[in-house]
């Protein structure tokens, strides 16, 4: 335990340990019958604790007090004051409508894009592939649209093939996912009879 101590409370420790050891040593040792003045030694560490707990007492009162009193403000106590508003700005019209153009520069215009209509082709896709079906039993899906097409014949196309699908003039195939598109004549169905 001493090793774990500083040096000064070491010094105090060892004191404390030797006093007790004289104090003991003392009360164990025989009394002459003519030593009518014997005192105790134990008394001296008696008067010795009560002190300490004097001092201690003090000590304590002292420290409440000083709290009392930082709680309290002196005489000559004067509230710090708020802060102040900033000054209001001054600003010149010229400058607020210069600063206005800056900003409106800097804004990028839309892009606004013109939609014209085009009208879908679809009676003159379905004449061409009419008359690919009376010229050929099959044919592919660029022999009607051709390699050059624009957006408009791709869905006139389109459009004429599934309705000619379902008329059953024709049928469309495709062998493989994303594979080509073959378009066959329908077979010539016999004319139904008459009940």
């Amino acid at each position: 335990m001493i090793n774990e101590l500083g040096l000064n409370q070491a010094a105090d420790y060892l004191e404390m340990a030797a006093r007790l050891l004289r104090i003991k040593a003392q009360l164990l040792l025989p009394r002459h019958l003519g030593e009518d003045e014997w005192e105790d030694p134990r008394a001296e560490l008696v008067r010795r604790l009560l002190e300490y707990q004097q001092i201690r007492e003090l000590v304590d009162w002292l420290g409440r007090a000083a709290e009392l009193r930082a709680e309290r403000y002196g005489r000559g106590y004067e509230a710090p004051p708020a802060d102040a508003p900033p000054a209001p700005l001054q600003i010149d019209l010229n400058d607020l409508l210069a600063a206005a153009e800056r900003v409106i520069a800097l804004i990028p215009e839309p892009m606004l894009h013109r939609v014209v209509p085009r009208p879908l082709d679809v009676e003159g896709a379905t004449e061409r592939i009419t008359t690919l079906l009376s010229e050929r039993d099959e044919f592919g899906w660029l022999d009607i649209v051709g390699p050059q097409s624009s957006i408009v014949d791709v869905l006139s196309a389109f459009i004429a093939l599934l309705e000619l699908a379902k008329r059953s003039s024709l049928t469309l195939s495709q062998a493989e996912p994303f594979g080509p598109m073959v378009i066959k004549r329908a077979a010539a169905q016999p004319p139904r009879e008459a009940a």
